[in-house]
């Protein structure tokens, strides 16, 4: 019986058929995959991501078996999605891999976290690819980098070249902008791209913010599709960087302004004018008088060292640096309230301080519903008992200690922002 050679699948049908059976099989990647454009180009040399489309070089893609092309597609899909390619910031050191390509910690970083979370969930990379690192396991982008990033000093410090950081491989780039195909040249080839080109938009930050909203929106979608497909949750790698965007992990002081501008705004109706200029036919409003009224929460348990009880009084500082705050209502409290003073300078944050016993919230928002304030930060490890109803004030719950939602002792109510200490 005569036997008929296969005809070789060209770069499109390859390309289609992981598509495809992406779609079919993975409910979460596929929302990810179908918001994305996949595009087949020689302009770059194995596969790249960029703020709006996928990039596959035909050579490179056609090599690869049917899983590894799979794996491909959701590894750069991923950088989409999480914003990789527009979350760098000023994260500009770059090393040069074992091939001699120049490429950036930042890169490194990400495919690390990708790659873990890709080999969690059962994918079959490519040879030669960024190989994930059990010790950041559960890592973020930027935690990896700044281990990397010290790792790097260090070997410089002691008078190394940082080439033993040189086995980490480089397989896709990551295109920080919009991609598109390049210009062709009058003579029928392409411009700096390579032979069918390519040329990159650089995003502003309103633009780069625009972005990640989306693929928020699209991942959201994302998750819902995956929990109602009925196969199974999300890899635990996804769930955690999912955890990161849509919960992220913000600096109080970024979070108090906002809060600050949306629950105490300026009331003109209730201002006075400046008496000293109403004779000159002038009326300026006087907002001498116009005060704030915070509250502010301090954690004295035994779960609380004393360097975090230092750390967590001058942050009231902070607070009275904050607008339109001339005061502030200072309680300390582990399973009591202990101290509870009127902080309006330095000189009268509280110095001796009482508690280390149990942890217990409840007894400040009591003693507040004698006088309510506008706003009360409450800053803790989050380690205690949570009163089981919301306060008819806002409330800004300070984390010490990194919780995501679904977590225990994650707050039930209110704004959560997190507290680096020292």
């Amino acid at each position: 019986m005569a036997v008929t050679a296969t005809t070789p699948m060209s770069p499109q049908e390859v390309l289609e058929r992981a598509r495809a059976l992406i779609v079919l099989n993975h409910p979460f990647y596929s929302v990810l995959l179908l918001n994305s454009r996949t595009r087949i180009t020689t302009a770059i040399p194995t596969a790249a991501a960029s703020a709006n489309e996928i990039l596959v070089n035909p050579d490179f893609y056609c090599k690869l078996n049917k899983k590894e092309s799979i794996a491909v597609l959701l590894h750069e899909v991923l950088h989409m999605a999480f914003s990789h390619v527009t979350r760098r910031g000023n994260r500009n050191i770059v090393i040069v891999d074992p091939a001699g390509n120049a490429v950036t910690l930042w890169n490194i970083s990400v495919d690390i976290v990708v790659n873990q979370t890709l080999t969690e969930g059962g994918y079959t990379l490519p040879k030669g690819c960024v190989e994930p690192e059990e010790r950041y396991k559960g890592w973020s982008a930027e935690e990896v980098y700044e281990a990397l990033e010290k790792q790097l000093k260090s070997s410089k410090n002691k008078g190394q070249t940082g080439k033993e950081m040189s086995g980490y491989k480089w397989v896709d780039d990551h295109i920080e902008g919009q991609s598109g195909p390049g210009e062709k040249k009058d003579d029928g080839k392409s411009g700096d791209g390579g032979k069918d080109g390519l040329s990159v938009k650089e995003l502003s930050e309103a633009e780069k913010k625009e972005s990640q909203q989306e693929w928020q929106a699209t991942i959201e979608a994302a998750a819902t599709a995956q929990r109602m497909s009925g196969k199974g949750a999300l890899p635990a790698g996804v769930q955690k960087m999912l955890d990161e965007l849509l919960n992220p992990k913000i600096p109080w002081d970024q979070l108090l302004p906002y809060l600050l501008t949306t629950y105490i705004p300026y009331d003109y109706s209730e201002v006075s004018y400046d008496r000293r200029l109403i004779s000159q036919g002038i009326y300026v409003s006087d907002l001498s008088d116009t005060k704030a009224q915070v509250a502010v929460g301090i954690d004295t348990s035994g779960s609380i060292s004393d360097d975090d009880i230092k750390q967590f009084l001058s942050e009231i500082l902070g607070i009275l640096n904050t607008r339109n705050v001339s005061s502030v209502r200072c309680m300390t409290c582990d399973a009591q309230v202990h101290e509870d003073e009127i902080v309006k300078i330095a000189s009268d944050i509280p110095i001796k301080i009482s508690g280390r016993g149990g942890t217990n919230f409840n007894p400040v928002f009591e003693l507040l519903e004698e006088t309510k304030p506008q706003l009360l930060v409450y800053i803790t490890d989050g380690e205690g008992d949570y009163p089981k109803e919301a306060p008819s004030y806002p409330v800004l719950w300070v984390l010490s200690s990194h919780k995501s939602p679904g977590e225990p002792y994650y707050p039930p109510f209110g704004y959560v922002a997190y507290l680096d200490l020292e």
